[in-house]
């Protein structure tokens, strides 16, 4: 940042793109705290809301159906690049 003050007291500009750049890192700043403080609260309220949502037996089906073309995806995956199924630690 001292940088940036050393600049502006010489007179010289500043690139244009450095007020978008700045502006992008406050707003991915944000969300990430919004993210971080909203998140808990809602696992804390998936409980209160299942209680009154009941998606019956198909969601379990269409979860599976996700879950295990996707497991074996990145396991097909890990065993390309690792050529084991156990995690090298």
């Amino acid at each position: 940042m001292a940088a940036c003050d050393d600049r502006r007291e010489s007179g010289e500009s500043l690139p244009k793109h450095t007020g978008l750049l700045d502006g992008f890192a406050l707003c991915a700043s944000s969300l990430c705290t919004l993210h971080c403080l909203g998140l808990p609260l809602l696992f804390a309220l998936l409980p209160a809301f299942a209680s009154r949502i009941d998606p019956g037996e198909s969601f379990h089906l269409v979860m599976l159906a996700l879950a295990v073309p996707t497991s074996l995806f990145a396991l097909g995956q890990g065993w390309r690049r690792g050529c084991t199924l156990i995690a090298k630690a």
